[in-house]
Order: structure tokens, then C-alpha cells, then sequence
């Protein structure tokens, strides 16, 4: 529950539950998104982005090691919590268009998550009504 979609901030953990290490590029640019608005529309925000890694950038995580990553969600998403209401987020990673070293090339999607904006900050009037088009005489 958030007042504003300004002050918002969320850690979540990025783990490997395969017995081998892997290494990804775990930054701002690759966290993303996806989120169910409160007027039933999905978003898919953040991440993906064309990048080049470097050793040094890495993340690496041995088996059934866990780290985290704390973004600003309106940074990454702008212009998607415009309206108050109850939104439906899902933390998710996307390195497919990561290149350099080899490391973890895909999306992965986390659990959702309810929050709700109390202040949203767009125009939070109704949408104007249209009545259909109908032949002149």
C-alpha cells in the first residue's frame, strides 16, 4: 500500500535453483515489469534492454545461492501507475538481448504481488463517453 507511485521502491531476489553456477547481468536496464492494471490491462515494462556485459558487471551465483536488486518502480515503468487502484506486479528479468561474455541469455517472471496507489499521478477523471457514428441524412 503506497500513498504515491513516487516513493516507491522495491527489493526483489533473483535465485538459482539449478545445481551449476550461473552468471547474469543483473542491473537496472535488464529489471522489468509486468503489471495488471485496475482497468484490466497487462504492461510489460522495463528490462530487455541491448546491452553489452562485461566480467566485471557479472552476477554469479552458485547453486541454490539468492541475491537482490532494489529498483525505483516508476523509473522503470513510467506512466503505468497513473490512476489510483490495485495493481497486480511481477518482478521479472529479461538478458536476452545481452551480449559479451556469455552468461544467462532469457526472462524469468516472479510471483505477482498486490499493490495499491492511493495517489495515482494522472488525470483521474472518467474517460469522455462516444456515442457511435451514425450516417448523416
Amino acid at each position: 500500500d503506497i500513498g504515491s507511485v513516487f516513493e516507491y521502491q522495491t527489493t526483489f531476489g533473483v535465485g538459482n535453483p539449478d545445481p551449476r553456477t550461473v552468471a547474469l547481468l543483473l542491473r537496472p536496464s535488464t529489471v522489468g515489469f509486468v503489471v495488471e492494471t485496475p482497468q484490466g490491462n497487462t504492461v510489460r515494462c522495463g528490462g530487455g534492454t541491448q546491452m553489452t556485459s562485461i566480467r566485471e558487471l557479472l552476477t554469479t551465483l552458485p547453486p541454490k545461492a539468492k541475491t537482490s536488486i532494489t529498483v525505483v518502480v516508476d523509473a522503470i515503468c513510467p506512466d503505468v501507475f497513473d490512476h489510483p487502484g490495485l495493481y497486480g506486479v511481477r518482478p521479472r528479468v529479461d538478458t536476452r538481448k545481452v551480449t559479451g561474455i556469455p552468461s544467462f541469455a532469457g526472462e524469468a517472471v516472479g510471483p505477482p504481488s498486490l499493490v495499491r496507489v492511493r495517489v495515482g499521478k494522472g488525470d483521474d477523471r472518467g474517460s469522455p463517453h462516444l456515442d457511435p457514428l451514425t450516417p448523416s441524412p
